[in-house]
């Protein structure tokens, strides 16, 4: 009689993958003002291992963003160590 013992490895290699990415913003500032705050709702992500992956984006919301435009970059962490990246632009305009 013969016995056969079979493992399996699963290995997750895969990034996250973001559901949706803020849409670029654009704020308008009256001209006293030089600055104005930006809040959106952070991104959301998945990937394969099961575990929700962390979502950061910087500058964070509700952060105060100069005239001129920024880049926000949001960053997916998964578990496994992967990461995922989207980005948006805000742009604040005075009058």
């Amino acid at each position: 009689m013969f016995h056969f013992i079979v493992s399996f490895v699963l290995s997750y290699t895969d990034a996250p993958v973001f559901d949706s990415c803020p849409i670029r913003q654009n704020i308008t500032t009256d001209s006293e003002q030089q600055s104005a705050v930006a809040n959106w709702t952070n991104p959301t992500a998945t990937d394969n291992t099961g575990a929700v992956p962390e979502v950061n984006c910087y500058p964070e919301s509700g952060s105060v963003f100069s005239v001129g435009s920024t880049n926000v970059i949001c960053y997916a962490n998964s578990i496994n160590g992967r990461v995922a990246t989207c980005s948006f632009e805000v742009t604040v305009t005075g009058t």
